[in-house]
């Protein structure tokens, strides 16, 4: 049995479908272009449609904590190079990544902009591949912050170019409601 409460109807489906082709755009373009780093800004725009708030906020913590994250994986990656010869493997591994993770969770709520899910999410993400991390760190923000915002942005605009066409086809009803009202 279908919820009669979500339904897919003109109103829902455009924007959908719309933002669903932009992604698919982007992904073509990423692929034509050949760039290997593309998920860096496919989980931005996730982000984007799951973060709560209004969207100055959400960006905020989408590209602050991006950046954390993507520079978190790096300095884990550089003390354990540094730390591994003198403290073994385990701890030169377990310390640095201690300190990061305890960061990213601790400090929160002193600064969620700066240290979220966000930041969590893209140095677990970047450090799957983990020998690679010193070397696709730059290439990984470039395409992170290029990237998401072309993304975004245009998932955005799209909502903007929507929500404004609405408004002035529910303003232009109301005009010729009231011009209706008027004439009788």
């Amino acid at each position: 049995m279908s919820n009669p409460k979500h339904k897919l109807d003109k109103q829902t489906a455009i924007p959908l479908i719309l933002i669903a082709l932009w992604i698919v755009v982007c992904n073509a373009v990423i692929i034509a272009l050949g760039i290997h780093h593309g998920w860096t800004l496919f989980i931005a725009c996730m982000f984007f449609f799951v973060l709560q708030g209004d969207t100055k906020k959400k960006l905020k913590e989408i590209f602050i904590g991006g950046l954390v994250g993507l520079a978190s994986s790096w300095l884990f990656m550089m003390a354990a190079m540094a730390l591994t010869p003198t403290l073994g493997h385990l701890m030169g591994t377990m310390v640095p990544l201690t300190i990061v993770i305890m960061a990213l969770i601790v400090l929160h709520p002193v600064a969620p902009s700066v240290f979220n899910n966000v930041a969590f999410t893209y140095l677990i993400i970047s450090t799957i591949n983990i020998e690679q991390v010193p070397a696709n760190t730059p290439i990984h923000m470039i395409t992170f912050l290029v990237g998401g915002a072309i993304i975004i942005g245009g998932a955005n605009l799209i909502i903007y170019l929507l929500t404004k066409a609405a408004m002035k086809k529910a303003a232009a009803a109301k005009a010729a409601e009231l011009e209706a009202e008027a004439a009788e």
